[in-house]
């Protein structure tokens, strides 16, 4: 068994990105089984078309993308930034895209962990609970304890992209802990 973080927006330099990175680095520590990282950030906008919701059209790109981190027995670790009271367009978009080819290898019964990333207050709790219906339509289990990470750029330090809040680095270890044992 293997852990998959993925960083679920294609913004460059987001918080997600800091949050997602400091999760793979603490995995790293916390496991000795294998842990890869991908972000959204590394798909080409083009790689997305219309075309893209019929098997023979998916876009080489995407598909070798899906082949090389989804479709292998792992679990999925995903953080989550909040965009509108949602989750990102390019995050939606994304698990269209692979659910129209290979889902099964994809998506069913994999385990996945969330965590959401907000500036404001709630952490994308509604994002979270958006994605949790979304995976769980897909045959994915969701882990029961999503976390929200409030306030995001008081809980960084910016010059590093370190995280630096104690409180949520107790928080992110703790849900870490738990999917380990999931």
């Amino acid at each position: 068994m293997s852990y998959l973080i993925i960083s679920g927006t294609n913004r460059p330099g987001s918080y997600t990105r800091i949050i997602a990175n400091h999760v793979f680095s603490r995995m790293q520590d916390m496991t000795n089984e294998p842990v890869e990282f991908c972000s959204l950030e590394d798909l080409p906008i083009e790689a997305f078309h219309t075309g893209m919701y019929d098997e023979q059209q998916i876009s080489p790109v995407l598909a070798d993308f899906q082949d090389k981190y989804f479709t292998g027995d792992h679990k999925w670790i995903l953080v989550s930034p909040e965009y509108n009271g949602g989750v990102a367009g390019i995050l939606k978009l994304w698990i269209d895209a692979m659910s129209a080819r290979r889902v099964k290898e994809t998506f069913t019964m994999k385990k996945v962990l969330l965590t959401g990333v907000a500036s404001g207050r709630a952490g994308n709790l509604r994002g979270l609970d958006m994605l949790c219906g979304i995976l769980q339509k897909l045959n994915m289990v969701v882990h029961p304890n999503k976390l929200p990470v409030s306030s995001i750029k008081n809980m960084v330090d910016h010059s590093s992209g370190q995280v630096t809040d104690v409180g949520t680095l107790k928080a992110i270890d703790a849900q870490l802990s738990s999917f380990l044992e999931f």
